[in-house]
């Protein structure tokens, strides 16, 4: 299949849609370490759910992971009860997005620590990185420009919980995100010169 080269998206709703995804893991290193978890909601530009939640633990022996990451026993024991491979849970997550999402759109990935992330989804689910579109909407990014040119502000946004699961984590990220909307985006700036340019 020939992927869609472009870099710029059409004005449809569907190119709008943001499509948040959130793995578990045994560790930082996809060389070694593996995907356990994997949960996606898709939203509206608006930050508005349009999905159910999409979440399944990959088929992994309890040793295996636990040699990997001792600390992960209950989501060790989620996973070797799990009759879902990593390939059965990609082809899955691809038909749910599909369901609800133009097969002819690229798929805009949102949500946090995406850079860590993206390293396991192109190597364990090719596939479905096929679909996406080459620019992310990474909560990090917002998190750093504000500790650094709104510290006030800062002060003020949602801090992560520490070891929350990620069916916790990926709807606080949609929150998180509407946070900065409101807290980064509400000042409208007007700069004039030769020529008048609203911001």
């Amino acid at each position: 299949m020939k992927r869609k080269a472009t870099d710029f998206h059409d004005n449809s709703q569907n190119s709008k849609h943001l499509l948040w995804v959130d793995i578990e893991t045994t560790g930082d290193d996809p060389e070694k370490d593996r995907i356990l978890e994997i949960g996606c909601i898709l939203t509206d530009k608006d930050l508005t759910h349009i999905s159910p939640c999409f979440q399944a633990y990959v088929q992994s022996p309890m040793k295996e992971i636990l040699k990997l990451n001792p600390k992960l026993k209950n989501l060790a024991t989620e996973c070797s009860q799990s009759p879902y491979t990593l390939d059965n849970i990609e082809n899955a997550l691809i038909r749910f997005i599909k369901d609800r999402h133009s097969s002819e759109v690229l798929w805009t990935l949102a949500g946090a620590n995406l850079s860590i992330n993206m390293m396991f989804l192109n190597k364990y689910l090719p596939k479905f990185t096929f679909h996406l579109f080459s620019r992310v909407v990474n909560i990090d990014t917002l998190r750093e420009l504000c500790w650094r040119w709104k510290p006030n502000t800062y002060a003020r946004a949602p801090m992560r919980k520490k070891d929350s699961r990620l069916i916790e984590r990926l709807p606080k990220a949609i929150d998180e995100l509407r946070w900065y909307r409101e807290n980064l985006f509400t000042r409208r700036l007007t700069l004039t010169g030769p020529r008048k340019l609203s911001i």
